[in-house]
């Protein structure tokens, strides 16, 4: 059920399932940090969250080959940009904090 839906999702917006991983992640990183403002925080909330679509895929999967791979490059483009994200906001909240004082 959850993949049929994924799936009509796609179909009907027209994009390929690497960009709604891509896009979908990067909102939600920057929503819950606008929120929370603590950037390594909201990326183990979207890595949480990444886990739990994946263990909802893999279970859809269960009694046929389970591809793996396909869940792991799911993860990946998920996760790329928030991690750049989280570093640079890190790394400038730290200097900014140094600079302060």
């Amino acid at each position: 059920m959850y993949r049929g839906l994924k799936s009509d999702l796609l179909a009907y917006l027209g994009v390929q399932d690497w960009m709604m991983h891509l896009t979908l992640g990067m909102a939600f990183y920057a929503v819950v940090f606008a929120a929370l403002r603590r950037p390594w925080l909201t990326l183990w909330l979207l890595i949480a969250l990444q886990v739990g679509n994946e263990f909802m895929d893999i279970s859809e999967q269960f009694g046929s080959a389970i591809d793996f791979r396909q869940s792991i490059t799911d993860t990946l483009w998920t996760l790329a940009f928030p991690t750049a994200c989280a570093a640079c906001l890190a790394t400038i909240m730290e200097v900014a904090s140094a600079i302060r004082r």
